[in-house]
């Protein structure tokens, strides 16, 4: 298997894999308690321990995290030295916070230090994804047009949104799931590029 047909088959693969993401982010409010809302509670909180049916939402974490260390694996002329080191990290990170569970929204003990893991891979998963983002619209040539709007846009979204759900906690909810909405048509997006498009523009900076 030469090297463009290697990038299309990992890439379908990831394709697959993010598609599934969304199914199980998207099911996962339905097999919950009537307790639960989509407005108030996270993503993570309809994976938490002691949850039923957690393992939907954990299983998001699981196959996002494994499609991008995949992904990253074939898109290095693509990415550049950033944008891959910056999504390996969100991969890793991402499949910890699958590993590590959220506490639950219903007041009842749980153990805080997986609590405590899954906060800080999350936080890591951001910060991954944000340097990955912003190291490849860098690298992005003339003519990248609607690619480059859902780079600035999901940028804003990894600066904006973590605060404004401590601010306004009681839409904490409905705000991560715009967050990921976004983050994964920006990753979509990606998989298709790396995978389908023509061969990666060269820049004067490509070693980034």
């Amino acid at each position: 298997m030469n090297e463009a047909a290697r990038r299309r088959a990992v890439a379908g693969i990831v394709l697959a894999f993010l598609l599934l993401g969304m199914a199980a982010v998207a099911i996962a409010p339905l097999l919950m308690s009537d307790s639960y809302s989509v407005i108030e509670h996270s993503i993570s909180e309809s994976g938490a321990q002691g949850v039923d049916n957690a393992w939907v939402a954990r299983s998001a974490f699981l196959l996002v995290g494994f499609g991008l260390l995949a992904l990253a694996s074939v898109a290095g002329e693509r990415w550049g030295r950033w944008g891959v080191l910056g999504f390996r990290v969100y991969g890793v990170a991402t499949i910890a916070a699958g590993a590590f569970a959220h506490g639950p929204w219903a007041g009842v003990p749980f153990d805080r230090l997986e609590g405590f893991l899954h906060t800080a891979a999350a936080f890591m998963a951001g910060l991954g994804f944000g340097i990955g983002v912003l190291a490849v619209g860098l690298r992005r040539g003339p003519g990248a047009g609607w690619r480059r709007w859902l780079d600035v846009l999901a940028l804003l979204c990894v600066a904006v949104l973590p605060l404004t759900m401590l601010i306004f906690d009681a839409t904490t909810g409905i705000q991560q799931r715009f967050l990921a909405l976004v983050g994964f048509a920006w990753l979509i997006a990606e998989t298709v590029r790396v995978g389908w498009a023509d061969q990666p523009r060269a820049l004067s900076n490509a070693g980034r």
